[in-house]
């Protein structure tokens, strides 16, 4: 495993956290986010040709300014769900912006990818009073909502959670407990096709409780980046990874190779460069200290 420093060139974006960010067509595009009392609208692109950034000015409807967001790739639109906006007021809003032409429309927390549906699972809700472990379906097809049945052991209501897709499943890393009021360490897997939850086992080296994190497919590999803990301790560059195709989920720990790594830091950005590779921007160490750098992780010789 190794990390490499990108140098980004261009118009790069000021450091933010809790922003919205995925890749298509090897570029990595960036939408909103937060950085102390400062909110954002604006959005970004990153070639991973050579690493240049440039301020994207959306065509139609511009999105307010938003963090706690979700951006999703399919093809050649993004979809930007939800977040909070200023005021610590919370949106449904689903905007789509089509790479193609570069227009933004309006269509009428963590946010996957199964098939041709977009799978939302959780966030704060309107109020601490009020958190969702709602689990909503928005099917790409008819553009329509659906609330699918949860049955088995359903999840601690959370936020702050890693979320990824496998195999037409929908799985759930750590988070924030509503009920527990403090960071999670559990690995849960909804299935779509039999509409249930299943707590995963787990053994090894298992990552520490955690919120704010980033996770990831490589290969058949669930890997977990970064994070804030119980008394916000967040002191982990190291990768955790497990074979999702293995039960119990075994987990193993692996240090950064070479003198670069990126140092700690929670509510980042991870896009998908290759198959071994992804982009980690941004994200912030403390209330006060917010990154806008950038660097490359290899995993091809990790596994």
């Amino acid at each position: 495993m190794s990390f490499k420093k990108v140098t980004l060139k261009g118009e790069v974006p000021s450091g933010r956290s809790q922003f919205g960010m995925c890749s298509a067509g090897g570029v990595t595009y960036i939408f909103g986010g937060q950085r102390g009392n400062e909110a954002y609208n604006d959005m970004y692109s990153i070639s991973h040709t050579d690493w240049t950034c440039t301020k994207i000015q959306p065509k139609g409807t511009i999105p307010s300014s938003r963090w706690k967001c979700t951006l999703t790739a399919v093809d050649d639109k993004l979809y930007l769900f939800g977040g909070e906006t200023v005021g610590a007021i919370k949106t449904n809003e689903l905007h789509v912006f089509d790479i193609r032409v570069g227009q933004m429309a309006r269509s009428g927390h963590t946010c996957t990818l199964i098939k041709n549906e977009l799978v939302i699972y959780g966030n704060d809700g309107d109020s601490n009073e009020n958190p969702l472990n709602a689990l909503s379906i928005l099917s790409l097809e008819n553009m329509e909502w659906r609330q699918p049945s949860q049955g088995g052991s359903v999840p601690e209501v959370r936020s702050g959670h890693s979320a990824i897709t496998f195999n037409g499943k929908l799985i759930m890393y750590g988070g924030y407990g509503h009920n527990t009021r403090t960071a999670l360490d559990e690995v849960w897997v909804y299935d779509l096709g039999a509409a249930r939850w299943i707590e995963i086992p787990k053994r090894g080296p298992r990552p520490e409780p955690r919120s704010g994190s980033q996770a990831w497919v490589s290969t058949k590999y669930f890997c977990v980046w970064g994070g804030i803990g119980p008394g916000r301790q967040h002191d982990w560059t190291d990768l955790h990874y497990a074979d999702i195709t293995s039960s119990p989920l075994t987990w193993q720990k692996k240090k950064p190779m070479g003198v670069v790594s990126p140092p700690e830091r929670y509510s980042h950005g991870v896009s998908i460069v290759d198959d071994q590779t992804v982009l980690i921007f941004g994200g912030q160490k403390d209330a006060k200290t917010f990154f806008e750098d950038a660097f490359t992780l290899s995993t091809s010789n990790v596994y």
